[in-house]
């Protein structure tokens, strides 16, 4: 089974790069009245800043294993941005790179000024080789003027398989997304001044009959699944790491930004 979760939350990224570190430092009254500018005019506000809803943008964002291998590239090229209703909708090409093969796909994100909304489709692909199977994705969401303290919205993903009267159904959730204090992130693409954002990855399945599902259930007590993500308000999502029982089990980070 494929394992490409953190390479996907690296490709949302900004402008404003030339390596050095992000100047993103606002009252709460300038915040708000930015939030009420973008909602009028996403374009001409925060979301038209973000290299993500640039058209011709490219970013390139690698993965690598607790030893530092490289596991994975994923290459974003921004095709098409507009605005439809009150969000500024981006469609972007993506090209993952992993184990000597290439996989292309579409992407969407959108930008309200308020909120990002990360397409999870990617993750779709861990459930590649598997026949008959479906999905439902939410986006993952982060706030533009995001806070040190601040809750963020539970994501998921579904998947469907298997064939009448057995199926199956695949839940992976990140749950308790919490951002805590302020740190200096650089990357082979940049520094940044970013806020960590903490997520505990959870599990469950459908349809197991009763021996498999506790195997299961003791599997994911053992497993138990963390990920830290470093997010720029003017950037994105600049690194990410995974962690299995504590310990660390893939890094992601920006490795290139062109425009």
């Amino acid at each position: 089974m494929k394992k490409i979760i953190p390479l996907l939350l690296i490709v949302l990224a900004g402008c404003n790069n030339n390596n050095t570190k992000d100047k993103h430092a606002k009252s709460n009254g300038d915040s708000a009245n930015d939030k009420a500018t973008t909602q009028t005019s996403t374009t001409g506000g925060a979301c038209g800043k973000l290299i993500l809803f640039r058209q011709g943008a490219v970013i390139e964002g690698t993965s690598y294993n607790a030893a530092g291998k490289v596991t994975a590239k994923q290459i974003t090229t921004v095709k098409e941005v507009k605005e439809e209703g009150t969000m500024l909708v981006a469609r972007s090409s993506a090209v993952i790179e992993e184990a000597g093969a290439g996989k292309n796909m579409e992407l969407v994100y959108k930008c309200d000024g308020r909120d990002l909304y990360m397409d999870m489709t990617p993750l779709m692909e861990n459930f590649g080789s598997l026949k008959n199977k479906t999905g439902e994705i939410k986006p993952i969401e982060f706030p533009i003027d995001i806070l040190e303290g601040q809750t963020l919205p539970d994501a998921s993903y579904t998947v469907t398989m298997g064939k009448a009267p057995i199926m199956m159904d695949i839940t992976v959730m990140y749950k308790n997304r919490t951002v805590s204090a302020k740190e200096n992130v650089t990357t082979p693409a940049g520094s940044w001044e970013c806020f960590k954002v903490h997520c505990n990855i959870e599990s469950d399945v459908k349809g197991l009959d009763e021996r498999s599902a506790k195997i299961l259930t003791l599997v994911k007590n053992s497993t138990k699944m963390e990920m830290t993500m470093w997010f720029s308000p003017a950037f994105g999502i600049v690194k990410s790491e995974t962690y299995k029982a504590g310990k660390l089990s893939s890094r992601t980070e920006i490795t290139s930004v062109k425009e």
